[in-house]
């Protein structure tokens, strides 16, 4: 096991992994997260390779495998009581690498990590029990290039419409093309280190105005999502719980006509879509029924069909804005992608 580099992954509450999930990948980049170094000054520090991790049964566990998530540090020479103290770790050419210090068996503290052959830090990561809290990272020159969380940004206004919200001051906004899906999170990348996401980001249409406003826990939609067309009028709007809809869910066309309405309890509990003149053109109910969606010239786009699955149509015919039917799109929409547009 590679002791150095899976030490930036500990935990205090088992119930609670050490990181969010999508950050493990850059567990074996040997060395790059770590606490510095917050225990009694006169304490030496132990080299990072000197530290293993064990599991409940005292045997070693790589970070990653079964179980790692509970497991904590000991020193090589005592498996008997979780490590308490300072570690280092040095580049090959013996300048310093990183100081961390370790809290009965896990991280703790705030981490600096430095560059290769020179004193400027690369890295400033605050652990608390394991978990990372916050981090900084910098270039050669000693410029912030990443940050989480996010500073503070000075409130502004939409330039061209006055139908969409503007950003309010005090908020901690990002792009949502700072976000990468991995898995099932919602991660905010850097030049090297992800985590999954807490907080709002936003897409802009061309003019400035706000195209989509979506809020994140963990890296999983929650809270209110919202959607505006070009002209500033609504496009979609939904309430999420850890990643799913809750409530009610509604699409608009640009026009402002009504294109369906959701209601969802854990999952959907009825679903109603509607024509271009306002009409109901498809419900499901009990899991069974079918839903029709329309291109923007009022022809139809998606039929779906539900025979009990509520989650998944047993059937779905696509057609061209001319009327003819056609194979389904590549990449067909999702919970949160309005299936009209």
């Amino acid at each position: 096991m590679d002791k150095e580099s899976s030490l930036q992954n500990v935990t205090r509450e088992p119930a609670k992994p050490a990181l969010p999930w999508c950050l493990s990948w850059a567990v074996p980049l040997a060395g790059l997260m770590f606490a510095l170094a917050c225990g009694s000054p006169t304490r030496p520090a132990v080299p990072a390779g000197k530290l293993q991790l064990l599991d409940a049964q005292g045997q070693p566990v790589a970070v990653g495998n079964v179980g790692w998530e509970d497991a904590l540090y000991y020193h090589e020479d005592d498996n008997a009581i979780p490590y308490t103290g300072p570690i280092e770790a040095s580049y090959t050419n013996n300048t310093k690498h990183m100081l961390a210090f370790v809290r009965e068996g896990r991280l703790d503290g705030s981490s600096i990590i430095w560059f290769d052959n020179n004193d400027q830090e690369q890295w400033n990561i605050v652990y608390q029990s394991g978990r990372i809290e916050a981090f900084k990272e910098y270039d050669q020159n000693g410029t912030v290039v990443v940050e989480y969380p996010l500073p503070t940004i000075p409130g502004s206004t939409n330039v061209a419409n006055t139908n969409t919200p503007p950003i309010t001051s005090g908020t901690n906004e990002v792009s949502l093309a700072q976000l990468q899906l991995r898995g099932a999170v919602f991660c905010f990348v850097g030049q090297l280190l992800p985590i999954a996401f807490n907080g709002t980001a936003i897409e802009r249409w061309e003019d400035g105005t706000i195209k989509k406003r979506e809020t994140f826990e963990e890296g999983q939609h929650h809270g209110l999502v919202e959607w505006w067309h070009t002209n500033g009028k609504p496009w979609f709007r939904a309430t999420f719980q850890n990643g799913l809809p809750e409530g009610r869910v509604e699409a608009w066309r640009e026009d402002g006509t009504r294109e369906y309405v959701y209601v969802w309890n854990g999952l959907p509990e009825s679903r109603i879509t509607y024509a271009p003149d306002g009409t109901e053109s498809g419900r499901v109910e009990n899991d069974t029924g079918t839903l029709i969606y329309y291109h923007p010239n009022g022809t139809k786009k998606l039929e779906e069909v539900y025979e009990g699955n509520p989650l998944a149509p047993s059937k779905r015919i696509w057609y061209d804005e001319t009327g003819m039917q056609i194979d389904p799109p590549p990449q067909p929409p999702d919970a949160i992608t309005p299936p009209g547009n």
